[in-house]
């Protein structure tokens, strides 16, 4: 059998307290979640065809019709300082899986590197360069 971790359990019912004691902390996610949205819309549709939007909330992800666009944006992200990883059954998504208190400049710094990342591997992969001044520079 397994038990849980009991400090965890205090933890989280402190933060249940505090974070859910009415609406606020919700809406912030939701607002958040809309962000991310926006942004991961605006990713697929500048490289139409070759990636679409997944999930829902602050866990998202760009599926890549090929997966090793995936693969090498997880690898490009992380070379730029963000570590993002790939799922599904052939690994042909990266996955956004924000913590709910996210600040909203570490949020919009994420979404501009993997923005540049998605960029960079998919001009890689096409055997050119990324688009200088495009929408992700």
């Amino acid at each position: 059998t397994l038990r849980g971790n009991h400090h965890a359990f205090v933890t989280a019912g402190a933060s249940i307290g505090a974070f859910w004691s009415d609406d606020t902390f919700a809406a912030e996610v939701r607002r958040k979640a809309g962000v991310m949205s926006a942004r991961l819309n605006e990713i697929a549709a500048h490289h139409a065809g070759l990636v679409s939007v997944k999930g829902r909330g602050l866990m998202q992800g760009l599926a890549f019709k090929h997966e090793t666009d995936a693969q090498a944006t997880s690898r490009e992200a992380f070379r730029r300082g963000l570590i993002i990883e790939t799922g599904g059954p052939r690994d042909e998504v990266v996955k956004c899986l924000c913590p709910l208190t996210i600040e909203d400049e570490e949020l919009h710094e994420a979404l501009d590197i993997l923005a540049r990342s998605v960029d960079a591997a998919i001009a890689a992969r096409a055997g050119r360069k990324p688009a200088a001044g495009g929408l992700h520079s």
